[in-house]
């Protein structure tokens, strides 16, 4: 059994439902991956996993493919206190956004056309592996961006990221859960009577 989590979810959300897998005696194996933007759609259309949770962007037309809406995530632009855009008086624009350094994570998609979000045409933009790494280097001032409210709250509060509202920025991402009905097996069906939720993000993320 193939579960990927997209990146933007922290995999740590998924033990409850890893230790409830294994009370169910069910003989297979589990395997858990992470996959970003596309990487998640890849994963399902070439068989890497047999469900996604937390994917976004524009939904594949594939045979067989299943999705149920399981909640919104929330974002936020933010910025090292000392980066020059903290110091713009808000809304700030999206033309002055583009002068400076994004940080995007890097798409892991194999087969399909890798994406990018958060990032304005002619934007200079690091490219980076992990939501974690994309933290790390907004903290540091080296690049600017949003990040899941959840994620940048922490940061916020400690002072080593300050929030900021931009003119037209994506403030928040449907998320799905996705598997195809042509495999559907008694331990993929555990796992999608557990995670279908329309709150089921903000159950994840320990809101709900």
């Amino acid at each position: 059994m193939r579960v990927c989590v997209d990146e933007i979810l922290p995999l740590d959300s998924i033990w409850p439902y890893v230790h409830r897998f294994y009370e169910q005696g069910i003989d297979t194996h589990l395997r858990l991956s992470r996959e970003v933007l596309g990487g998640t759609w890849d994963a399902l259309i070439y068989r890497r996993a047999d469900l996604v949770v937390g994917a976004a962007g524009e939904l594949p037309e594939i045979a067989h493919l299943v999705t149920r809406p399981i909640g919104i995530l929330q974002h936020v632009f933010a910025v090292a206190p000392h980066h020059p855009v903290a110091a713009l008086e808000e809304p700030v624009p999206l033309k002055l956004i583009a002068q400076h350094r994004g940080a995007v994570i890097s798409d892991t998609s194999r087969e399909l056309d890798p994406r990018t979000v958060a990032s304005e045409p002619g934007q200079s933009n690091i490219a980076l592996p992990t939501l974690q790494a994309k933290l790390e280097a907004q903290c540091e001032g080296i690049a600017i961006g949003t990040l899941p409210s959840c994620v940048a709250a922490g940061p916020i509060a400690a002072g080593r990221l300050v929030a900021k509202r931009v003119t037209g920025m994506r403030e928040e991402t449907q998320c799905y859960l996705a598997w195809r009905d042509d495999e559907m097996g008694r331990a993929l069906q555990w796992w999608v009577d557990q995670l279908d939720h329309p709150d089921m993000i903000d159950r994840l993320l320990g809101v709900a």
